[in-house]
C-alpha cells in the first residue's frame, strides 16, 4: 500500500492542532446528539438528525443513513412526511391527514402509510424532485 505524502500531512495537521481542539469538538458534538432522547431535543442541537425507528439522534448522516431534520409534529403534508427527499427523510408514517412518528402512534381504525425506512415499507414514496 502506498501512502501519499499529502494525505499523511493532512492527517498530521488535523491531529496536531492545539490541544486536539478539532477532535475534541467533533466528539463533543457527537456526544451531545447521542444524549438526546426525543426528536425535539435532538433537532434543537446543531447538526443533529433524528432516527425515529431507532429512537436515536446522531450528528449528520451515519451508518443508518440520514435521519430526519424535522419532527413529525412539524410536518403538514403527506409528501413531506413520507418522501426521502424531504426533511423527514422517510422516517415517519401518514394517517388521517397527519404525520405520525410511526403507525403505532396513529389511530388503530384508520389506514396508515409508513415511510420508506420503516421495516417492510415499499419504496413507492421516493421522488426524483
Amino acid at each position: 500500500m502506498r501512502i501519499l505524502p499529502t494525505a499523511v500531512f493532512a492527517i498530521t495537521a488535523v491531529l496536531s492542532l492545539s490541544s486536539g481542539s478539532a477532535v475534541d469538538l467533533e466528539t463533543a458534538t457527537e456526544k451531545s446528539c447521542a444524549s438526546s432522547t426525543s426528536c425535539s431535543t435532538c433537532l434543537r442541537k446543531s447538526g443533529c438528525t433524528w432516527h425515529e425507528s431507532l429512537g436515536y439522534c446522531e450528528k449528520g448522516c451515519g451508518m443508518n443513513g440520514c435521519g430526519a431534520t424535522k419532527c413529525a409534529s412539524e410536518i403538514t403534508t403527506c409528501r413531506d412526511c413520507l418522501n426521502v427527499n424531504s426533511p423527514a427523510y422517510g422516517q415517519y408514517s401518514w394517517s388521517v391527514g397527519k404525520c405520525f412518528p410511526s403507525c403505532a402512534n396513529a389511530p388503530a381504525d384508520a389506514a396508515c402509510y409508513p415511510g420508506r425506512y420503516v421495516e417492510g415499507a415499499m419504496k413507492t414514496y421516493e421522488s426524483s424532485d
